[in-house]
Protein backbone atom coordinates (compact mmCIF):
# COMPACT_ATOMS: atom_id res chain seq x y z
CA UNK A 1 0.00 0.00 0.00
CA UNK A 2 1.30 3.40 -0.81
CA UNK A 3 0.37 6.17 1.64
CA UNK A 4 -0.13 10.01 -0.18
CA UNK A 5 0.57 11.79 3.54
CA UNK A 6 -1.30 14.89 4.39
CA UNK A 7 -3.54 15.43 1.19
CA UNK A 8 -4.51 19.65 0.51
CA UNK A 9 -2.31 20.36 3.57
CA UNK A 10 -1.80 23.70 3.29
CA UNK A 11 -5.43 24.51 2.99
CA UNK A 12 -6.19 23.22 6.41
CA UNK A 13 -5.98 23.95 10.10
CA UNK A 14 -3.50 22.66 12.41
CA UNK A 15 -4.45 20.87 15.78
CA UNK A 16 -2.26 20.07 18.34
CA UNK A 17 -2.11 18.16 21.48
CA UNK A 18 -2.87 20.32 24.16
CA UNK A 19 -2.79 19.26 28.20
CA UNK A 20 -5.78 17.90 29.18
CA UNK A 21 -5.72 20.47 32.43
CA UNK A 22 -6.34 23.16 30.14
CA UNK A 23 -10.15 22.29 29.91
CA UNK A 24 -11.44 23.87 32.85
CA UNK A 25 -14.14 20.98 34.03
CA UNK A 26 -14.69 18.20 36.78
CA UNK A 27 -14.15 15.52 33.97
CA UNK A 28 -10.55 13.96 34.48
CA UNK A 29 -8.89 12.25 31.25
CA UNK A 30 -9.91 8.53 31.32
CA UNK A 31 -7.23 6.30 32.62
CA UNK A 32 -5.69 3.60 30.14
CA UNK A 33 -7.88 0.93 31.36
CA UNK A 34 -10.73 3.33 31.54
CA UNK A 35 -10.07 4.26 28.24
CA UNK A 36 -10.12 0.97 26.79
CA UNK A 37 -13.24 -0.10 28.66
CA UNK A 38 -15.57 2.93 28.28
CA UNK A 39 -14.60 4.06 24.27
CA UNK A 40 -15.70 2.32 21.29
CA UNK A 41 -12.04 2.98 19.23
CA UNK A 42 -8.81 2.48 20.65
CA UNK A 43 -5.81 2.47 17.95
CA UNK A 44 -2.83 4.26 17.19
CA UNK A 45 -1.30 5.39 13.95
CA UNK A 46 -0.45 8.58 11.29
CA UNK A 47 -2.55 10.91 10.40
CA UNK A 48 -2.62 11.54 7.02
CA UNK A 49 -5.35 14.27 6.39
CA UNK A 50 -7.19 16.56 8.48
CA UNK A 51 -10.14 18.46 7.37
CA UNK A 52 -12.34 21.37 8.25
CA UNK A 53 -16.07 20.23 9.41
CA UNK A 54 -17.20 23.49 11.03
CA UNK A 55 -18.43 24.50 14.55
CA UNK A 56 -14.07 24.21 15.58
CA UNK A 57 -14.23 20.74 14.81
CA UNK A 58 -12.15 18.51 12.29
CA UNK A 59 -12.10 15.05 11.11
CA UNK A 60 -8.81 13.03 10.67
CA UNK A 61 -8.16 10.07 8.41
CA UNK A 62 -5.95 7.89 10.63
CA UNK A 63 -3.87 5.14 8.91
CA UNK A 64 -3.89 2.14 11.63
CA UNK A 65 -1.27 0.59 12.60
CA UNK A 66 -2.13 -1.25 15.58
CA UNK A 67 -5.78 -1.80 17.26
CA UNK A 68 -7.58 -2.97 20.39
CA UNK A 69 -11.07 -1.57 19.59
CA UNK A 70 -12.78 -0.48 16.58
CA UNK A 71 -11.20 -0.49 13.10
CA UNK A 72 -8.77 -3.25 12.01
CA UNK A 73 -5.40 -2.50 11.56
CA UNK A 74 -4.88 -1.30 7.84
CA UNK A 75 -7.11 0.94 7.33
CA UNK A 76 -7.66 4.00 7.11
CA UNK A 77 -10.33 5.97 9.83
CA UNK A 78 -11.64 8.82 10.05
CA UNK A 79 -12.30 10.48 13.26
CA UNK A 80 -14.14 14.03 14.36
CA UNK A 81 -12.20 15.68 16.93
CA UNK A 82 -12.98 18.74 18.78
CA UNK A 83 -10.85 21.82 18.32
CA UNK A 84 -11.86 24.08 20.93
CA UNK A 85 -10.69 24.81 24.46
CA UNK A 86 -11.78 21.39 25.53
CA UNK A 87 -10.47 19.70 22.46
CA UNK A 88 -7.21 17.99 21.26
CA UNK A 89 -4.86 19.83 18.94
CA UNK A 90 -3.05 17.77 17.00
CA UNK A 91 -0.14 17.90 13.82
CA UNK A 92 -0.57 16.62 10.68
CA UNK A 93 1.97 13.57 9.38
CA UNK A 94 1.79 12.47 12.98
CA UNK A 95 1.89 9.72 14.61
CA UNK A 96 -0.60 8.92 17.75
CA UNK A 97 -2.41 6.65 19.83
CA UNK A 98 -6.35 7.67 20.45
CA UNK A 99 -9.12 6.45 22.88
CA UNK A 100 -12.55 8.10 21.18
CA UNK A 101 -16.30 7.04 21.05
CA UNK A 102 -18.16 6.66 17.45
CA UNK A 103 -20.60 9.07 16.65
CA UNK A 104 -18.88 12.31 18.20
CA UNK A 105 -16.07 14.52 18.27
CA UNK A 106 -13.06 13.34 20.63
CA UNK A 107 -13.21 16.00 23.40
CA UNK A 108 -12.61 16.71 26.75
CA UNK A 109 -15.05 17.08 29.60
CA UNK A 110 -17.56 14.69 27.87
CA UNK A 111 -17.98 12.33 31.08
CA UNK A 112 -17.31 8.81 30.44
CA UNK A 113 -17.10 9.81 26.64
CA UNK A 114 -14.01 11.60 27.23
CA UNK A 115 -11.31 11.01 24.74
CA UNK A 116 -7.57 10.03 25.54
CA UNK A 117 -4.60 11.26 22.91
CA UNK A 118 -1.50 10.73 22.82
CA UNK A 119 1.65 11.74 20.32
CA UNK A 120 5.22 10.78 20.08
CA UNK A 121 7.30 10.16 23.44
CA UNK A 122 3.67 10.15 25.53
CA UNK A 123 2.57 6.52 23.39
CA UNK A 124 5.22 4.39 25.03
CA UNK A 125 3.76 4.47 28.21
CA UNK A 126 0.10 3.75 27.20
CA UNK A 127 1.27 0.47 24.79
CA UNK A 128 2.51 -1.57 27.99
CA UNK A 129 -0.71 -1.06 30.00
CA UNK A 130 -2.66 -2.07 26.76
CA UNK A 131 -0.67 -5.25 25.97
CA UNK A 132 -1.01 -7.08 22.85
CA UNK A 133 -3.43 -5.55 20.19
CA UNK A 134 -5.88 -7.50 18.33
CA UNK A 135 -4.03 -6.74 14.95
CA UNK A 136 -1.14 -5.08 13.52
CA UNK A 137 -0.30 -3.70 10.23
CA UNK A 138 2.76 -2.04 9.19
CA UNK A 139 2.88 1.65 7.88
CA UNK A 140 4.53 2.37 4.54
CA UNK A 141 7.37 5.27 4.45
CA UNK A 142 5.10 8.03 3.81
CA UNK A 143 5.32 9.67 0.24
CA UNK A 144 6.02 13.69 0.63
CA UNK A 145 2.77 14.99 -1.24
CA UNK A 146 4.02 18.04 -3.74
CA UNK A 147 4.05 21.94 -3.07
CA UNK A 148 5.21 25.21 -2.24
CA UNK A 149 7.06 26.72 0.46
CA UNK A 150 5.49 30.14 1.84
CA UNK A 151 8.35 30.91 3.55
CA UNK A 152 11.52 30.94 1.89
CA UNK A 153 15.15 32.38 4.53
CA UNK A 154 18.20 31.85 5.50
CA UNK A 155 17.94 32.28 9.06
CA UNK A 156 19.91 31.40 12.15
CA UNK A 157 19.20 29.72 15.06
CA UNK A 158 18.27 31.51 18.22
CA UNK A 159 16.45 28.44 20.39
CA UNK A 160 15.51 24.93 19.45
CA UNK A 161 12.64 23.77 21.84
CA UNK A 162 13.17 19.72 21.79
CA UNK A 163 9.65 18.74 23.75
CA UNK A 164 6.62 16.97 22.71
CA UNK A 165 7.36 18.49 19.75
CA UNK A 166 11.21 19.87 18.13
CA UNK A 167 10.19 23.56 17.39
CA UNK A 168 12.87 25.84 16.11
CA UNK A 169 13.72 29.74 16.72
CA UNK A 170 14.87 31.13 13.72
CA UNK A 171 16.14 35.26 12.85
CA UNK A 172 15.75 35.65 9.82
CA UNK A 173 18.93 37.10 8.20
CA UNK A 174 18.38 36.81 4.37
CA UNK A 175 14.79 37.13 2.93
CA UNK A 176 13.76 35.20 0.02
CA UNK A 177 9.88 34.61 0.69
CA UNK A 178 7.43 35.31 2.82
CA UNK A 179 9.54 36.73 5.58
CA UNK A 180 12.15 39.80 6.69
CA UNK A 181 15.51 40.69 7.72
CA UNK A 182 15.79 40.33 11.48
CA UNK A 183 12.14 38.80 11.43
CA UNK A 184 12.05 35.44 14.48
CA UNK A 185 10.27 32.71 13.17
CA UNK A 186 8.70 30.04 14.58
CA UNK A 187 9.41 26.56 13.09
CA UNK A 188 7.56 23.04 14.28
CA UNK A 189 7.98 19.84 13.20
CA UNK A 190 5.82 16.60 13.63
CA UNK A 191 6.35 13.74 15.61
CA UNK A 192 7.10 11.04 14.04
CA UNK A 193 8.40 9.67 10.65
CA UNK A 194 7.39 13.34 9.03
CA UNK A 195 9.85 15.05 11.85
CA UNK A 196 12.40 17.16 10.53
CA UNK A 197 15.65 17.16 13.21
CA UNK A 198 18.62 18.86 13.28
CA UNK A 199 21.51 18.44 15.56
CA UNK A 200 22.71 22.35 15.56
CA UNK A 201 24.27 24.81 18.06
CA UNK A 202 22.60 28.21 18.51
CA UNK A 203 23.64 30.84 15.74
CA UNK A 204 23.61 27.65 12.71
CA UNK A 205 22.87 29.32 9.85
CA UNK A 206 19.81 27.52 7.98
CA UNK A 207 18.11 27.44 4.75
CA UNK A 208 14.63 27.36 5.87
CA UNK A 209 11.74 26.61 3.43
CA UNK A 210 8.16 25.99 5.63
CA UNK A 211 4.36 26.01 4.77
CA UNK A 212 2.12 28.15 6.75
CA UNK A 213 -0.49 25.56 8.07
CA UNK A 214 -2.92 27.00 9.99
CA UNK A 215 -1.14 30.24 10.88
CA UNK A 216 2.07 27.67 12.14
CA UNK A 217 5.42 27.36 9.74
CA UNK A 218 5.53 23.64 9.76
CA UNK A 219 8.91 21.86 7.95
CA UNK A 220 7.90 18.03 7.52
CA UNK A 221 9.17 15.07 5.40
CA UNK A 222 5.41 14.50 4.61
CA UNK A 223 5.39 17.88 2.91
CA UNK A 224 6.95 18.83 -0.12
CA UNK A 225 9.00 22.06 -0.73
CA UNK A 226 9.52 22.00 2.97
CA UNK A 227 12.85 21.51 5.19
CA UNK A 228 15.44 22.75 6.68
CA UNK A 229 19.59 23.39 5.86
CA UNK A 230 22.41 23.60 7.45
CA UNK A 231 24.61 26.20 5.73
CA UNK A 232 27.90 27.17 5.64
CA UNK A 233 28.80 30.15 8.24
CA UNK A 234 29.44 33.25 6.51
CA UNK A 235 32.31 35.28 7.54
Amino acid sequence: MRLLCLPLIGLLPVLFVRDAQACDCGTPEPTVAEGLGRLSVVVAGRVTSLRDIGDRAYTIDLLVERSWKGPEAGRVVSLPIDASSCGFHILPGEELLIYAPVGEPAQQCAGDRTARIRVGPQIAADLHELGAPASVANLPTPTAVPGKADVVAEAKVEAIDDGLRIRYRLRVVREKKGARRGEFLSIVSPVGACEVRLDVAKGTRLAVTARNVGGLLVVSRCLGGTGLTKLRSRR
